[in-house]
């Protein structure tokens, strides 16, 4: 189609000054498209195991197949054969830099898991080496993180709550914990909890599942962990101000956290607190704060930059206050709770028991995606700016075996730490490299450091979790972010977080997940259709509700449904088309009509017609061999007369003759979808109004097939554009239809329309109460 010429088009009415669109082509649909450019064809869906499955269960058989198997399973190889000697020196610093972080970061999360701070320790030793053999991204730091040790105390914490003979609690180890060294059986939970979280990780990485992690939305994750921010911050507000555990234990479940925090109100108003861990924990935390702010200072200088290798603050503030509590004996003189006693050597051998897998796997689970979720997250953004591929199913794999190894090492489950994960990327780190340097300083300290850190306040561990939790809090700003974005994604943050706040870190993730798929379900129920109109001179077509100069195509409506064609919305579907379209067709039938009224519809459009009606007189005949057949009275002819008279027929300046519906935003149509067009098409015809589809894709047209709407009524139904559709319904080429189907005998007509006028009632109440309450 051309457009108008130079000189007919004013400088402000030009659209672009690039070039011009002309279009000079015969129109189309979709039986001469295969006549003219033979497609492969429809093909019925094979069900067959997936490609990638089957690569894990059938072996290699040659050698370039098994060197690629290795280069994919192993990625180590892959970046140990392209190592360059000119990255050794950045992931030297970087390698350094995260170990050093590794030893608070390590003490203070595994209080928040339930276990003595050396098995933080443990965790930062072993589990990076797992991660740097398997894993794909270069730049993640894996270990403990806060949100995961959270979680892993909560699930072990209610698993001893519900078998109260394995152990007892109490605060006298100085670190609020489990009693470990009197309940082994704690500590057996939570190896059995990491070797069941490692194994679900391995069976959906080897079935290639690592695609659950689209469940997991942006604002899910962010109201989640923000949620889960509180309740971190919240376990850790009684080393803050020096209360045993005895004092705020509550049971595990829904509304623990208001419970906890009524009880250490309850305290602070009756002066049991330690002043002196107050006054340490408030000095830590400006301490820490201080040398953030400095840090973010120093990037700003230029020399700083070549070698940007953080001020250790975490480090530091441990060393500096065990050395002073081991000089003043802060902990004897004014009750500080302390670390105490640290074993020295690696980590003991540890065996996860078997009989209480089953009772933590639902636990396990959750800790699984969360997990995964959160280091691919990260995993993304480092790949995106550094330009290579994170491959999220070997990630699965990483993670599985760093944990059911780590489990058998006295580990608790791992993930990447955004903290960690970033110093690791602006110190220079290029290659997994970091983590085996990492853990050779976390050796070091297990082999001779770590007994000096056992007169270490607990209060120093919990104000560097507090402090790192600063990035987590700034997450509620996404609130307005997502309010000015997209108000769905703004209401599963707020219930995320209220469902993580007040149900826990469990309930809140299957609650987040429920309400993001019940949206989902709404859209779907509840799509957005339009009518369209074609802009003035050209061949585009848009809302008429949202542009100028867009006009209806006269006798044409052009109907838009933004969203797949299912069960769920097939309904809405025929009720907006009625509406927007102006014809009802549950009120509108042939046999109640005036003679002359299919001679509003000529030509090919008739031919169309007729092969609808001989179509259904087909299928009523059919269904009379085994139903029977009723009479319609007169009464209820009457009463749809009058409705077809007031209601249907149009103007006769530009009676409504072709309904176009645009199929280029309907993703997918499943059986009750290719039905409802049928039924659409055929109640239309009785209108004498022919419902073309234009823009189907290959799928959808692969289902009107399976669905026999092709053998009924052929390919010319469809065309591969608006344009074609509306070019045809116009008046232009015309596309010759099957001579056999264009007469049907009027006595076999008669008796088949009086037939359907039962079934006009029926749709016509039914479209009454759909609009009543789309209204």
């Amino acid at each position: 189609m051309a457009t108008p010429n130079d000189e007919e088009m004013g400088e402000e009415e030009r659209p672009h000054d690039g070039g011009r669109v002309t279009i000079d082509r015969p129109i189309y649909d979709e039986l001469q498209i295969e006549e003219h450019f033979h497609p492969l064809g429809y093909q019925r869906l094979k069900i067959k195991l997936p490609e990638p499955i089957r690569s894990h269960i059938i072996p290699p058989r040659s050698l370039n197949e098994w060197k690629e198997f290795l280069l994919v399973r192993l990625p180590i190889l892959r970046w140990l054969w392209q190592y360059v000697p000119s990255l050794l020196f950045g992931d030297i610093v970087s390698g350094v830099t995260v170990g050093i972080m590794h030893i608070p970061q390590g003490m203070a999360y595994a209080v928040l898991a339930d276990v003595p701070p050396v098995y933080g320790l443990y965790v930062s030793f072993f589990c990076p080496l797992i991660y740097a053999i398997f894993g794909t991204s270069r730049q993640i730091s894996i270990g403990t993180f806060a949100v995961i040790c959270l979680m892993v105390g909560d699930a072990t914490s209610r698993y001893v709550h519900a078998n109260p003979s394995l152990c007892e609690f109490n605060g006298t180890n100085g670190t609020g914990t489990l009693d470990v060294v009197d309940c082994p059986a704690a500590l057996d939970v939570i190896f059995t909890i990491t070797f069941a979280t490692g194994l679900i990780m391995v069976v959906f990485g080897v079935f290639q599942l690592g695609f659950i992690s689209i469940f997991l939305s942006d604002a899910l994750v962010s109201g989640y962990t923000t949620g889960a921010a509180v309740h971190v911050f919240s376990s850790q507000l009684r080393h803050i101000i020096g209360l045993p555990s005895s004092a705020v234990m509550v049971e595990p479940g829904t509304f623990s956290l208001p419970k906890k925090w009524c009880k250490v109100l309850i305290e602070v108003f009756n002066g049991n607190i330690v002043w002196a861990a107050v006054i340490i924990s408030v000095l830590c935390i400006a301490f820490l704060i201080l040398i953030k702010i400095v840090n973010k200072q120093l990037l700003k200088i230029k020399l700083y930059r070549k070698l940007p290798v953080p001020i250790p603050s975490q480090l530091i503030l441990v060393i500096v206050v065990t050395a002073i509590n081991a000089l003043f004996d802060l902990d004897d003189k004014y009750d500080v709770p302390i670390v105490g006693e640290i074993p020295k050597g690696l980590p003991p051998l540890s065996t996860p028991k078997i009989d209480i897998f089953f009772s933590v796997l639902t636990d396990a689970f959750t800790i699984a995606v969360v997990s995964y979720s959160v280091s691919v997250s990260l995993s993304k953004v480092f790949a995106a700016k550094h330009g290579y591929l994170i491959h999220a199913n070997q990630e699965f794999l990483a993670h599985g075996f760093a944990n059911l190894a780590g489990s058998f090492f006295s580990c608790f489950v791992c993930s990447g730490s955004l903290s960690r994960s970033v110093i690791q990327d602006v110190t220079g780190g290029n290659t997994q490299l970091v983590s085996f340097i990492s853990s050779m300083i976390l050796l070091f300290v297990l082999l001779w450091v770590a007994p000096l850190f056992q007169r270490l306040p607990t209060a120093v561990l919990a104000a560097t979790i507090v402090v790192a939790l600063y990035g987590m809090f700034k997450q509620c700003k996404d609130i307005y972010k997502y309010y000015k974005l997209c108000i769905p994604d703004m209401l599963v943050w707020i219930v995320v977080f209220l469902a993580t706040v007040l149900l826990g870190a469990d309930y809140g993730l299957v609650v987040g997940i429920q309400f993001s798929l019940l949206l989902i379900i709404v859209r779907i129920i509840l799509p957005k259709t339009a009518v369209l109109g074609k802009v003035e001179n050209t061949e585009i077509y848009r809302n008429q509700m949202y542009f100028r100069n867009v006009h209806q195509v006269p006798g044409v409506v052009i109907f838009r449904f933004i969203a797949p064609l299912c069960y769920t919305n097939a309904s809405v579907f025929k009720s907006r088309l009625a509406s927007q379209s102006g014809v009802n067709p549950a009120r509108c039938d042939l046999a109640v009509r005036p003679k002359g009224c299919l001679e509003l519809a000529e030509g090919q459009v008739r031919k169309r017609l007729l092969k609808v009606r001989q179509y259904r007189h087909r299928r009523l005949t059919d269904e009379e061999e085994d139903n029977g057949s009723e009479v319609v009275t007169e009464t209820v002819t009457n009463h749809i007369q009058e409705d077809v008279e007031t209601n249907i027929l149009q103007s006769t300046d530009q009676p409504l003759h072709t309904i176009v519906l645009d199929m280029g935003a309907v993703s997918f149509i499943d059986s009750t979808g290719a039905k409802t067009i049928l039924h659409v098409v055929t109640r239309y015809a009785d209108c004498s109004i022919q419902v073309l589809l234009a823009a189907t894709n290959k799928s959808n047209r692969e289902m009107l097939l399976r669905s026999g709407f092709m053998d009924q009524f052929g390919k010319e139904w469809l065309f591969p554009t608006i344009e074609d559709a509306v070019k045809f319904a116009a008046g232009g080429n015309k596309v010759t239809s099957d001579p056999e189907n264009d007469l049907v005998d009027n006595s076999s007509t008669e008796a088949f329309l009086l037939h359907e006028t039962n079934d006009s009632m029926h749709d016509a109440e039914t479209e009454d109460m759909i609009n009543e309450t789309s209204l």
